[in-house]
Formats: structure tokens, sequence, C-alpha cells
């Protein structure tokens, strides 16, 4: 045993123990430390709880308000279900009573709901004019709005009746024999303007105008339209090509704008005053001037033009003698009294001639005529 111990030197009288200033310092610091990291700790757990806690109502929450609006919209759809079910029994309500039955009281072979709000919805035309063109079988005007109907169909039909016949076809009588042997008195004839409304006449072909040279306005159409249309044919038999007493001629084309036409040896001559030389072409345009005053400068100037014309050689080449097969072929053309003759035919005109020369009234006896004067073209006869 040690001999300290023996010796009585583990005696348990108290130490006294001293702290200095720092030791102080640095144990209150050490607490504070242990006690803010202690609290951050606390408060870190208790943090994530209350977000767990926060969200788990958040969750909740949206279930409940989900819930919510899909009770919601079950209740609007039953109030607007209940809405039109009462609708339709305020309408069946309505009904009944203007058919003058109680609500309680069976209908029978009644029409669909769906017809019976359709009629009324619809609108009844006000005005007298309104109900009488929306009339309908058992109403008092229908009679009268069929009647109408009949008369507005008829006068449509009429009215396009006329356009065709004065401008796409038309049937016309001959009087005379100023075409035989190509027409005959009596005989019908098709003519159109068509022909004339896209293009200008050419040579040969046969045609029906105004006898005076008046324009063919639409006024006068009109009015030949409906004297000599199918229809008043069928009672009534109108002339509308003709001689002197008459208001229309049918003719043969013989010379256009631009040509020069002479009767020399019992023969029809014909040439394009182009081709006779540069000279003389002037004298196409001037024949308004002529006709005009032909004492005028221009008239003058036309004169001596055409006498210079009159004059020149006929030497078969740039002069062209017809071969008319058309011609009457009974008799011989006498062309005595024009013999030597001249016609220079302008723009927009035309020199015509009857196929049975000796009898006809024709370009020789009138001059030339303008296109505007056309009826229409003979397309053929029956």
């Amino acid at each position: 045993m040690d001999e300290n111990v023996m010796n009585g030197n583990n005696s348990e009288e108290p130490v006294e123990v001293i702290f200095t200033e720092e030791d102080i310092e640095s144990a209150v610091e050490d607490s504070f430390f242990d006690a803010q990291n202690e609290a951050e700790a606390a408060a870190a757990e208790a943090g994530d709880e209350v977000i767990s806690n926060l969200e788990k109502g958040l969750a909740a929450a949206e279930r409940t308000v989900r819930d919510e609006l899909d009770d919601g919209e079950e209740r609007l759809d039953a109030d607007k279900s209940d809405d039109e079910d009462f609708s339709e029994i305020m309408n069946l309500i309505a009904s009944r009573k203007r058919k003058g039955k109680t609500v309680d009281e069976p209908e029978e072979d009644e029409e669909p709901e769906e017809d019976d709000s359709e009629e009324n919805e619809e609108e009844q035309p006000k005005t007298w004019l309104g109900q009488l063109v929306h009339a309908k079988k058992g109403d008092k005007l229908y009679v009268l709005h069929e009647i109408i109907s009949y008369i507005l169909i008829f006068a449509i039909a009429f009215v396009a009746a006329i356009f065709i016949n004065i401008y796409i076809f038309r049937i016309s009588n001959v009087v005379g024999s100023s075409m035989k042997q190509t027409f005959h008195d009596g005989q019908t004839v098709f003519l159109s303007r068509l022909p004339y409304i896209f293009g200008s006449p050419q040579h040969g072909d046969v045609v029906i105008f105004d006898s005076h040279g008046d324009e063919r306005t639409f006024a006068k159409d009109w009015n030949d339209a409906i004297k000599s249309n199918a229809i008043v044919k069928l009672f009534k038999k109108t002339t509308v090509t003709n001689e002197d007493e008459h208001d229309f001629y049918i003719k043969r084309v013989i010379g256009v704008a631009g040509d020069a036409i002479r009767i020399h040896d019992g023969k029809v001559w014909r040439a394009k005053v182009s081709d006779l030389g540069n000279e003389y072409t002037e004298v196409v345009t001037l024949y308004d001037e002529y006709s005009a005053d032909p004492s005028s400068e221009g008239g003058q100037r036309y004169m001596e033009l055409w006498q210079a014309i009159a004059n020149l050689p006929l030497d078969g080449t740039v002069w062209e003698a017809l071969d008319e097969p058309y011609v009457n072929p009974n008799e011989v053309p006498k062309y005595d009294s024009w013999e030597g003759r001249c016609w220079i035919v302008p723009e927009k005109h035309m020199f015509v001639m009857g196929d049975n020369r000796n009898h006809s009234t024709d370009g020789r006896y009138f001059g030339i005529r303008p296109y505007n004067c056309i009826l229409g073209k003979v397309l053929g006869n029956h």
C-alpha cells in the first residue's frame, strides 16, 4: 500500500476550485451555441412537420372543391332539364288552349311537338302583299296568288321569245318574185341576226333589210318581232320580206365595204378599191361628206375619184366578172339602162341585187345600204 495513503493523504476535506473570467466567457459561449443548434434543429423538425400538414390540408381542400364543383354541375344540368320540361309543358298548354281543349283532355293524332314549335316560330306576313306572295292552298288569297304566278310565267316566256325572235331566230314570208329561182313568192324563210352581231355581211349572203335603209333600233325590232313572231303567225300571216310597197327587201349581197361595182357588157364586175391604186382609196372614206353636201370639198373630191374609177379599163385582172349561178336561168339579165354604171361601197355599207334581175328593185335603183338596216341573214327556207 502506498505510503502516502497510509499517512492519511486521502483526506475528504473540500477542495476550492477557482475559475477565471475567460473560462466563464468560454463556457457561456459554448452553452449559447449549443442552445442555438438545438433550437435550429427543433425548428427544422417543426417546419417539416408544418409543411407536411399544409400539403395534406391543401390536397384535402382541393378534393373538397372538386366535389363541390361536380355537385354544382349536376344541379345546373338538373335545373336546365327542369326548365326545358317546364317550357315544353307551357307550349303544350298554350297549344291546347288555342284548339279549345283542356289540359287533361287527350288529343288524337297529335303532331310531333317539334313541328308545333316550328309553326309557332313562323311569323305570318302582316301586309296584304306579303300575304299574297306567301299564300298557301286554303288561304283566301291563294287563287289570286296562282293567277298572278301564271301571268308572270307567261310574261317572262313572252319577253324571252321576243328576244329570241329579234336576235336568234325569226320566220318570214317572201312576197314577190325578185329572188326567183332561189326563193319563191309565199315561201317561208328562216333568218338570224347572230352572224352580223359578231361579224359583217359577206359576198353571196342573202339578207333581209329595211327597204329605206333606216337603222334598226330596239323599238323597231320589238314592234316587228311582235307582228312577225311564230305565235302571231298561227293566226295571221304577215310579210316582212317584200318589194316596193312593203317595208323590207330580201336581196343578195354583191358588194361589201371597200368594193367597186360596175356593169359592163351584160355582166357585173367587182374589184377592191385598194387594189386599183393608192390614189383611189380615199373615195371609200369620203362618202359621208358627199352624202351630206355634194358641193363640199370632200363631196367634189368623191365625185372626181368615182368618175376616175368608172372609166378604168376592165382588164380582167383587178376587175372580176362575177360568176352568178343563182341568177334566174330562164331570163337573161337586161342591163341596157345600167351599162357603164359604177357604185363605190363605203365603210359599213353593202350593195345588193335580186337574183331575178329583170324583176328586182335593188341597189341599181336605190344605191348602197348600211349594215345597221339589216334585219337578219337568211339561213334557209321551208
